[in-house]
Formats: C-alpha cells, structure tokens, sequence
C-alpha cells in the first residue's frame, strides 16, 4: 500500500488544490489499489484510485481517459485524474 498521508497541495504548486486528509485503504483490483477519501474542498467523499506498479502507470492512464467518456448510472464518474510526485491519481 501506497502511504497517501501525504497527498496535499497548495496553489502554490501550481497544478491546482486539493486536500483528501488521511485516505483510508479500501480495497484492490487488477492495476489499482482504492481508498476511501475525503474532498475536504467540495465536501464529499471520493475514492481516490491508484496504480499498484509502475507497470501498471500507462494502462491506467488510459483507462482514466476512457472512463473519463462514459456517463452511465452504474459506473462511477471520473471526476478527476492528475500525476503528482511521479505518481498518477485518479478520484472517482
């Protein structure tokens, strides 16, 4: 597991704010591990998706573009996906 403690920016970095507290391990699939976040901007709670491997970086890039295009009631909507400190995010 990824320490996501600390996953917080500041205008100051130039690629935007955001600030999820201290996410919470959830669960794992193929390319991807899910915690459970809070968006302490909006107010709500996200899950914040990351790639297990470095491997993994390029398909789940790509998966993020393409779940980006779906709008469906049983699928989660991508509401963002960022790199920070090398590594890619994808909040749901």
């Amino acid at each position: 597991r990824r320490d996501l403690t600390q996953l917080q920016r500041s205008p100051a970095d130039n690629e935007g704010f955001f600030d999820f507290g201290e996410p919470q391990y959830l669960d794992e699939g193929g390319m991807q591990q899910v915690y459970l976040a809070k968006d302490k901007v909006f107010g709500r709670t996200v899950a914040l998706k990351v790639p297990k491997t470095a491997s993994a970086e390029k398909r789940f890039e790509r998966s993020a573009r393409v779940s980006a295009r779906v709008i469906h009631a049983n699928v989660a909507a991508t509401l963002d996906y960022f790199e920070f400190q090398g590594k890619s995010y994808l909040i749901a």
